[in-house]
């Protein structure tokens, strides 16, 4: 709350509490239920992690602080033996990581950008532009089985973004392409707060933490700094869901 006047009693409040706030104190998640979707299978409890969790990192080669988040992300905590982060930002590239690879994790650093009211991502660069969107993912069969990657939707910039909007990207990755779950946000973000959030959550996940507790360390890392904007980024996923050994109960 800020600048709240009492009409009776004649204070002023101009502090914003976070204790107030359940996404600071509890470790929160959102699974999707879609009435429509008969082919969605149950969000499984886990990833299943063979050998070494890879990372399909689908980037936009202009964003500003793209240098320093590569190099912030390369030294992640890493989870077993090793991490394999791939960074695309090509056509063939990007799909070949998306289908051929069996990520983990898909990581999308990139502009945000809404064509017709829905939003679709801009990777590679201006000049040679990588959109996706719904339509892409169907059009080059992008169907995940066996690991069903998070997906980690980073788009900057979605300038006009709503909530409504957001959501037609997120519900196809879940009802066509099944993945385990989605990390995204439904207002406009800057390239100061992706990086820094997305590197807290990758430094927790990474290291074997459930998706809740990961979030909420990142939002946490931020308030630290005097940023309560971390609350802005929504698990459209169960918050235990974790990345776990192969053949384990957590699978």
């Amino acid at each position: 709350m800020t600048h709240l006047q009492d009409a009776k009693e004649g204070y002023k409040c101009t502090t914003i509490c976070p204790s107030g706030f359940w996404g600071f104190r509890h470790f929160i998640g959102m699974p999707i239920t879609i009435h429509t979707a008969e082919n969605v299978t149950d969000i499984p409890p886990g990833i299943p992690v063979e050998e070494q969790v890879t990372i399909s990192a689908c980037i936009a080669s202009n964003m500003q602080l793209l240098g320093d988040h590569e190099k912030a992300l390369a030294k992640m905590i890493t989870f077993g033996p090793s991490v394999q982060l791939r960074f695309a930002d090509e056509e063939a590239e990007v799909f070949e990581a998306l289908q051929k690879v069996s990520p983990h994790i898909v990581y999308f650093y990139c502009h945000g950008d809404l064509s017709q009211g829905l939003l679709q991502l801009q990777l590679g660069s201006r000049e040679n532009p990588v959109i996706m969107n719904d339509s892409n993912l169907k059009a080059n069969e992008i169907i995940w089985t066996d690991p069903r990657p998070l997906v980690f939707l980073n788009g900057c910039e979605t300038a006009g973004m709503e909530p409504k909007q957001a959501f037609n990207f997120i519900e196809p990755l879940v009802t066509y392409s099944h993945c385990a779950g989605v990390i995204g946000t439904e207002i406009t973000i800057f390239e100061e707060l992706a990086t820094v959030f997305s590197e807290q959550f990758f430094d927790h996940f990474l290291a074997g933490e459930p998706i809740g507790k990961a979030i909420r360390h990142a939002r946490l890392a931020l308030l630290g700094q005097g940023n309560p904007l971390g609350l802005v980024y929504n698990p459209y996923v169960i918050p235990s869901l974790k990345l776990s050994k192969a053949g384990s109960r957590g699978q």
